[in-house]
């Protein structure tokens, strides 16, 4: 009896002392990658709209947009875009003109299968079909888009989170 009762003491300063450790990660990485995380967001905003000189954050129903602004005039805006390919969701942004055309659709994250899924991640190709393509366009493989041979789910997701940042585009942007 008295060996259980150390070995549950024991087994409990190991939890606890394990849980303070990660807590303490934790706490001490959050705000690191909290910071790391805004600079690459800032660095794709100005790659994806060059010509703006500044952003402004803007939140709709819960969904955060980026204003390009040069002389305090809208020049385009970035859109996040998500929808699921074959392994989870595909989260990408859109860069748009002022008046809705597509720039240009940078990918973040996905948890697409590499070498296969991932072709149509990384295919330049494939990402350009999007460019120059007008608001009011269908935005769907087989009509106006091309999906990767071997990777027609993640061609699908990556479509499906471009044409939901065109949704919102229309539908709270530039109604």
């Amino acid at each position: 009896m008295k060996d259980m009762i150390r070995y549950a003491v024991i087994l409990a300063l190991i939890a606890a002392f394990s849980g303070g450790s990660i807590a303490a990660t934790v706490g001490i990485t959050t705000p690191i990658t909290k910071a790391r995380e805004a600079k690459e967001l800032q660095l794709s905003l100005t790659t994806l709209l060059p010509e703006a000189e500044s952003f402004t954050t803007s939140e709709l129903d819960g969904e955060t947009y980026y204003i390009g602004e040069k002389d305090d005039k809208p020049v385009g805006y970035v859109i996040n875009g998500s929808a699921n390919g074959y392994g989870g969701a595909i989260e990408i942004l859109v860069a748009f003109d002022g008046v809705g055309t597509v720039k240009e659709i940078k990918i973040l994250r996905n948890n697409e299968t590499p070498g296969i899924g991932s072709v149509a991640i990384k295919s330049a190709d494939f990402a350009a079909q999007f460019v120059g393509k007008a608001k009011k366009e269908p935005f769907e493989i087989g009509k106006d888009i091309t999906a990767i041979s071997g990777a027609s789910i993640s061609s699908r997701g990556i479509t499906g989170a471009v044409k939901a940042a065109v949704t919102f585009l229309n539908k709270n942007v530039l109604p």
